[in-house]
């Protein structure tokens, strides 16, 4: 049986985090700032004794998207900073190869005018 860790978002990361785009570095770092907290509380609220990796692992991350599906690359490098918030609490010991086996990107569509529906749901899962 494998060891793994979920939290559910209940919005997308911005699409102003990825890499190609030409946002001012102060709007980045605000809209960084604001999906840290979010992950940082939602980390907290759900794994409140969180459990360290000490295996790699692999990261999944799920969008439930309307609209255009971003491109899987640049989708990764916007979940950065919620990585970035796995290793902060103590799960994961960093986020270097030695510790991320591989990235997963899943996307669900969910209909136009729902956008109460987009979610990101992560999950990291010990390879054994």
């Amino acid at each position: 049986m494998s060891q793994a860790v979920s939290i559910t978002l209940d919005f997308a990361v911005p699409r102003e985090l990825e890499a190609n785009t030409n946002y001012h570095w102060g709007q980045r770092h605000a809209k960084v700032e604001a999906v840290q907290e979010a992950t940082l509380a939602r980390i907290r609220q759900i794994l409140p004794r969180p459990a360290q990796f000490n295996v790699p692992v692999v990261v999944t991350y799920e969008l439930h998207y309307c609209g255009s599906r971003p491109d899987p690359d640049n989708f990764i490098y916007r979940m950065k900073c919620v990585l970035d918030c796995f290793v902060h609490e103590g799960i994961l010991k960093d986020d270097g190869p030695d510790y991320i086996d591989s990235f997963r990107p899943v996307y669900v569509r969910v209909p136009t005018p729902c956008r109460d529906l987009v979610k990101t749901v992560v999950t990291l899962e010990a390879q054994t």
